[in-house]
């Protein structure tokens, strides 16, 4: 070889750029020079297979194991389990405005925990199962349903907001691929969407590889072998990160040869349609909006959601960032369920864990008590550190107008040409891009190089807020309120009511330019305040209702963030005495709550729940023993009592029974509907009931598992009871001779006895309710399988009792 003389042009090395690295020609002709003028045989294109398989998972190895977070500490994390969903398969229109789950409404589903329905292993089979059912939907033919399974039963698609860990779970399967074996791969190509050329002509074969970062040297006779090679193979895998940093249309593309040159968009599209390389398994990952704004015949039919960590998964992940002080974290972090929410998102988790584990070392009073006051601290952190501290150009300013602008154009990427509107240097946006909040830890606030975009969205919210309280004039701000009603503004609404904070403007109004400070005096944002603290009186209700109990809480969200004495008490001043709640009430909705009844003087009435069982409210999480502890524990709410309570399907732990019957004296009616009380709780609820001076109008505990063992707990209270409901409970025959034995020796009848849909009842419970008809004006029995003869002796039995005696 050294005596041969090569021969080569530019042309040899098209698309050998990477990026801004520059190919060394000699490295090339070294190690990759691979070029004959004879024809290949089959055992030089076997070993130029086996060479490019082997550089192929040599880069795919590189790349999986840089795990590079956008945030960053001075000590290696393990891993940590994600979640992922199968439950996800929205149409364009639904998925509009999405991008990350700072909205209410998808806030649900995380204190829902629905914990992942699929395994990573496990995605390929289903992708196959799920195109093997649509062929048979779709195709008549034989022929046709093996190619429509073949096209579209080897591609999964991923979705899932900013910082969610989409390209961990990409690392992860390529590193499962590598090292255990999880999928046979002869060839691995791994290619995240940002380092693609998308303006250089190629064939398929130098598009894959040099997408993939691998340098290798290309003539047309191997090129065409070695294509051949992977077209015909059934072990090659395709993981394409990153779609949303892709720069192509959303239109179809026309089929294209793989061994003709054609510009990177084309193959994408003929890879996603299965065109190109059907037999390849492709895993995608995108943001869900770009995703779902693919053209139908490129889209993937079959696609998951990252739903992020769990409850253990984050706790895993704080003990790892925290060691020895992770249970004072973990502590603070149940304290402020406003901010744990937030903790699901791999990348908030380890920024707030470390904000809160550097605040509790310093022994400093950061008042990390709401989301915006975390990143707060996380911005001035940054503010102070050593290459920030004495840079001059440095103008946070002019990030928060890109964050403003890209909110208001529905933008999340952005390029030179946006950078140059805002005046944003190059200096000034690369301190963006690798921040230090400290010595031990690194936030990349933004993500990219020549389009970037903020880590998490929710730092793009949280700036968009910042230019709106820090830069721009009162009065542009009040026209700007206009749009505040719109879901999108959610988020932004809350960091606003944050920044009203004296203490947080304050801070802040200091890493201003001299210029913007001018402009925004104390003056200026005081009329920012009076202006948020009316709009805030405006959503109070003055009559809570199911429509209107949702603007409560979000009153009580703005109240809570701010934490300003002057808008909480004209806030209150507006409140409504009674204050009825339904429908869904998360934990961060609870500490909002108590945020308001604690400093309100009013002697407020609530119902948790109101009106028909329709109206019942729903605890996520932990929401109902922090509910209860906070009315039963904190003295400045004892002047609010309770009337009504009617929760449904909620976590009910010992703890929160406990609280809840510490007010049992002021409830007249309890409704707990499928709650999975244990027989523990109805231990302690009758115990309650017996002891209160008045007595209840109604026990409600329908779909729980009563049995014997809690009917003989709730027989001990049933003389202090109006109304006892308790459908589909698992009663058996001893539980009603029990209940029955316990009603007939009452001295006054009671309201109601509704038992139906308890099916082992069947006719001797039957018989064992007739005691029951003197003491009971309304007795319900349906559906508990008591036959013909049965239901007849209970009728005659009750006209026994109605009819007068002679």
């Amino acid at each position: 070889m050294n005596d041969s003389k090569v021969e080569f042009n530019q042309n040899d090395f098209q698309g050998c750029q990477v990026g801004c690295q520059e190919v060394n020609v000699t490295n090339v002709y070294n190690q990759f020079f691979h070029g004959s003028e004879k024809p290949l045989e089959d055992e030089d294109i076997a070993q130029l297979a086996r060479e490019l398989a082997g550089k192929l998972r040599e880069e795919a190895r590189i790349t999986s194991g840089d795990m590079v977070l956008p945030v960053e500490l001075d000590h290696p994390i393990n891993a940590v389990a994600l979640e992922i969903s199968s439950d996800l398969q929205p149409d364009r229109e639904r998925m509009e405005g999405t991008g990350h789950y700072n909205r209410r409404a998808d806030f649900l589903n995380v204190y829902e925990q629905p914990a992942g329905d699929i395994a990573l292993q496990d995605l390929f089979k289903k992708a196959l199962g799920r195109a093997e059912t649509e062929s048979l939907k779709k195709c008549r033919l034989k022929p046709l349903q093996e190619r429509y399974v073949r096209c579209h039963g080897n591609i999964v698609g991923v979705v899932g907001q900013a910082g969610i860990g989409k390209t961990t779970l990409a690392k992860i399967l390529a590193k499962k691929i590598l090292d255990e074996g999880l999928l046979e791969a002869e060839f691995i190509f791994y290619i995240p969407f940002r380092v693609i050329n998308y303006d250089s002509e190629s064939n398929l074969l130098q598009f894959l590889v040099t997408s993939s970062s691998c340098r290798w040297r290309h003539t047309a006779q191997s090129d065409e072998a070695l294509l051949k090679e992977i077209e015909q193979s059934s072990s090659c895998v395709i993981i394409l990160d990153g779609l949303d940093e892709a720069i192509m249309d959303n239109k179809s593309a026309s089929y294209v040869s793989p061994d003709d040159g054609a510009k990177a968009e084309i193959f994408i599209k003929n890879i996603l349609n299965g065109k190109i390389l059907p037999r390849a398994k492709k895993f995608v990952t995108s943001r869900p909006r770009q995703m779902f704004d693919l053209h139908r015949d490129c889209r993937p039919n079959f696609i998951v959601n990252v739903l992020g960590l769990s409850k253990k998964s984050q706790e895993q992940l704080c003990r790892e960032i925290c060691g020895e002080d992770a249970p004072e974290v973990l502590r603070y972090l149940e304290e402020h369920p406003d901010i744990s929410a937030y903790c699901y998102v791999p990348v908030n988790c380890i920024l707030t864990a470390h904000c809160i584990h550097r605040s509790l070392l310093d022994k400093e009073e950061a008042n990390l008590d709401c989301i915006t006051s975390v990143l707060v601290y996380a911005l001035l952190g940054f503010v102070r550190s050593e290459h920030i501290r004495d840079n001059a150009s440095f103008e946070p300013h002019k990030l928060s107008q890109l964050a403003w602008n890209g909110f208001m154009r529905k933008k999340i990427i952005f390029d030179e040409e946006d950078f140059k509107e805002f005046e944003i240097n190059e200096e000034t946006l690369r301190a963006f891009l690798e921040t230090y909040v400290d010595s031990s830890m690194r936030v990349k606030i933004l993500e990219g190089d020549k389009r970037s975009y903020f880590s998490h969205l929710i730092w793009q919210e949280f700036f968009t807020a910042l230019y709106m309280m820090m830069s721009m004039l009162a009065a542009i701000f009040e026209q700007e309120m206009l749009n505040f009603g719109d879901g999108r503004w959610e988020v932004v609404n809350k960091f606003i009511f944050g920044l009203t904070n004296p203490k947080s403007f304050k801070s802040l109004q200091k890493i201003l330019p001299p210029t913007v400070r001018k402009n925004v005096t104390m003056e200026e944002w005081n009329k920012k305040k009076c202006l948020l603290q009316d709009y805030a009186c405006s959503l109070m209700p003055a009559e809570m209702t199911n429509v209107t109990c949702p603007d409560f809480l979000r009153v009580c969200g703005f109240i809570s963030e701010s934490n300003d004495c002057d808008i909480t008490n004209h806030v209150i001043a507006h409140a409504p005495f009674d204050i009825n709640l339904s429908e869904n009430i998360l934990p961060s909705d609870v500490t909002s709550l108590h945020y308001f009844l604690s400093h309100s003087k009013k002697e407020h009435v609530i119902n948790v729940g109101f009106g028909s069982a329709f109206n019942s409210v729903r605890f996520l999480g932990d929401g109902f023993e922090r509910f209860f502890r906070g009315l039963a524990e904190d003295d400045r709410t004892k002047h609010v009592k309770l009337r009504k309570v009617m929760v449904e399907r909620s976590s009910i732990t010992d703890a929160g029974i406990r609280h809840l019957t510490k007010r049992m004296t002021e409830i007249e009616e309890l409704t707990l509907y499928k709650t999975g009380l244990s027989h523990l709780h109805v231990e302690i609820l009758a115990k309650s009931i017996k002891t209160i001076p008045k007595m209840m109008k109604k026990l409600d505990l329908v779909e729980n598992a009563i049995g014997e063992v809690g009917s003989r707990a709730l027989a001990t209270c049933l003389f202090n009871l109006n109304s006892l409901i308790l459908s589909a409970c698992d009663l058996d025959v001893e539980a009603v001779k029990v209940l029955a034995g316990a009603i007939s020796r009452r001295d006054q009848p009671m309201e109601r006895l509704y038992l139906p849909s308890n099916r082992k009842l069947g006719y001797e419970g039957g018989l064992a309710l007739i005691p029951v008809l003197p003491k009971t004006k309304y007795l319900n029995c349906n559906h508990c399988n008591i036959p013909a003869a049965g239901i007849e002796s209970i009728c005659k039995a009750w006209r026994d009792f109605s009819e007068p005696v002679p």
